[in-house]
């Protein structure tokens, strides 16, 4: 029996070697692939450039990819914010983290509720130098938002504000997500780690190379998220999106707390009347749904010309089909246009909620919020709220909208106003003795420009025109369209080619920066230089935007020859 136990040890100590090698060359190769730029987990900072005991960092636009894999998705990146280390003695730091909504789409970077938030915070604290962080990420659960803000935490804020709740179904780590990383919070974290290795990323570069396939832009990316399916109203995983949410705020708070940093929540608002739900026969007796087909045919067709009937055939499709999306829209829009607003808000909600494609938050989820803000002793900004004062007793709608849930340029400036407020609210210890401006000052100082607007009007054309959301929307397209046609009649030929070189995808550079140059070329000068000033704006510390922009503005305003540089030109 003796050599038999010696045999039976040596065995096990050649298979501990074995591990131990294994193991041994796996951590090599890992550490070999982390330094490699391409295959390591973008950081959330980096080094821009030193002078004179001076640092210039930004945030990293390519931190984003870490979570996202096998989607390749134009502009999913977050948005560069240079700042200067060592800061001012005297500042203000604020992080603004969440989805495409606090990212800004469809709108440029200086018109977004971060922006405006910077711009009206440092009027109101005028002795401060104010930081704003945007640091949204299209498509993002809570759960990313989680990991974005224990990163941003090393920026050293000294408030956190946090608008998500729209991604906890589709976004990535969501519930129905085709990237959820499991169903319980450990295996996304699980999941989550494993795709920052730099193995992963090598796999996922050497797929990339092999699939080549073309970066998707927003409207790809609807149909990518929507390849998850549609959610009936008792499907299991609304339930669980609202558990993931939160535990990930409760996780959120606590990281915040244990840094002694201010956590301001947010409800979140949607398109409540003005979007149509998911078109979707309900699921009733084959018999029946074309009983119910009849009666929405009938109540569309007396709408306009006779809205009782319209409510009466609404009505009779509801007692067909039950608690079904598109029939109780459908009766809210009857019950709006005969003045019964309170009542048709509430079915426009109904309708909301039981979406069969949820890319709102619903009314559960803004419950859910409020609650583990009121647990957690946070600020809770009631951002739906605060919208809704702004509607039409029927709901939110086309007036803040451009979409389904992000915010119109008025919904933006909205935004900013009710995040400044509460920041406002939570320091008042420090002095504030400033005032803030007219939204109209905002616009103008930010550089509001028609291309802008030309820029929404054609993108939210083209994404409500697409399946899954071509069907309920046309009358807001064809609005959409009329507004783009004319606005187009009212551009100079300068704007109009400038826009043309930007939609091409050929200039590389922002739309207002792409304007500018053509602006130029066509010597309209005091247009040009309001391009250029704008995009200025749009890509501080950079080549283009600080040099370029700049002396290029500065060169139109001398050539323009009606007046001086001003100070804040010359500066």
């Amino acid at each position: 029996m003796k050599p038999l136990f010696n045999i039976s040890v040596s065995r096990v100590l050649s298979l501990l070697v074995s591990i131990a090698f294994g193991v041994f060359v796996v951590v090599i190769i890992e550490i070999m692939f982390l330094q490699i730029d391409r295959f390591a987990p973008p950081p959330f900072l980096k080094k821009i450039a030193i002078f004179d005991n001076l640092t210039l960092k930004s945030i990293n636009p390519e931190y984003a990819r870490r979570f996202f894999s096998g989607v390749n998705v134009a502009g999913m990146r977050m948005t560069p914010h240079p700042y200067v280390e060592p800061s001012a003695e005297k500042k203000l730091r604020v992080v603004i983290a969440g989805g495409s909504t606090v990212q800004g789409y469809p709108h440029s970077r200086r018109l977004t509720a971060a922006a405006y938030t910077r711009s009206m915070l440092s009027d109101i604290f005028s002795e401060y130098s104010v930081e704003v962080f945007n640091v949204g990420i299209t498509a993002i659960s809570s759960y990313a938002v989680s990991q974005v803000v224990e990163d941003a935490l090393s920026l050293n804020p000294q408030i956190v504000v946090v608008y998500a709740g729209h991604n906890e179904i589709y976004g990535v780590y969501g519930s129905a997500s085709l990237s959820s990383g499991g169903n319980s919070q450990l295996s996304k974290s699980i999941y989550y780690e494993l795709m920052q290795l730099g193995m992963t990323g090598f796999l996922r570069f050497l797929i990339d190379e092999l699939r080549s396939s073309p970066s998707l832009d927003s409207r790809a990316l609807l149909n990518v998220m929507s390849d998850a399916g549609r959610l009936s109203p008792g499907d299991l995983r609304r339930k669980e999106a609202l558990g993931n949410l939160r535990e990930n705020m409760i996780e959120l708070a606590t990281k915040c707390k244990q840094k002694g940093v201010v956590l301001i929540v947010c409800t979140v608002a949607s398109n409540e009347r003005g979007f149509a739900p998911a078109f979707k026969e309900p699921e009733i007796p084959v018999n029946r749904v074309g009983l119910w087909k009849n009666e929405i045919d009938l109540g569309m067709k007396a709408l306009a010309v006779s809205p009782e009937k319209s409510k009466f055939h609404f009505s009779s499709a509801i007692n067909i089909a039950g608690e079904h999306a598109w029939s109780l829209f459908h009766y809210g829009r009857a019950l709006e246009v005969l003045g019964e607003t309170d009542l048709a808000h509430s079915y426009y909600l109904r309708a909301r909620d039981v979406d069969s494609y949820p890319w709102r938050a619903s009314s559960e989820v803004n419950k859910t919020l409020k609650q583990v803000s009121e647990e957690m002793d946070l600020t809770l900004v009631d951002v739906e709220k605060i919208f809704r004062e702004k509607s039409p007793n029927s709901g939110i709608g086309w007036e803040l909208m451009d979409d389904h849930l992000h915010p119109s340029y008025l919904g933006q400036l909205l935004l900013a106003h009710s995040w400044s407020k509460a920041v406002k609210s939570d320091l008042i210890s420090l002095n504030s003795f400033g005032k803030i401006r007219s939204d109209e000052d905002y616009l103008k100082i930010h550089g509001y420009l028609a291309l802008e607007r030309m820029a929404v009007y054609t993108e939210m054309h083209s994404l409500l025109s697409e399946p899954p959301m071509d069907i309920g929307n046309e009358e807001h397209v064809r609005k959409l369209e009329q507004k783009a046609d004319s606005l187009w009649l009212r551009l100079t030929k300068g704007e109009r080619q400038g826009f043309q070189f930007w939609k091409s995808g050929s200039s590389g550079r922002t739309l207002a920066l792409s304007a500018a140059d053509q602006l130029f070329a066509n010597e309209e000068w005091e247009l040009a230089s309001r391009y250029y000033l704008a995009s200025q704006m749009e890509e501080p510390y950079t080549p283009w935007g600080d040099i370029w922009a700049n002396l290029r503005a500065a060169r139109c305003i001398i050539l323009d020859g009606r007046r001086k540089l001003n100070s804040f030109e010359r500066s």
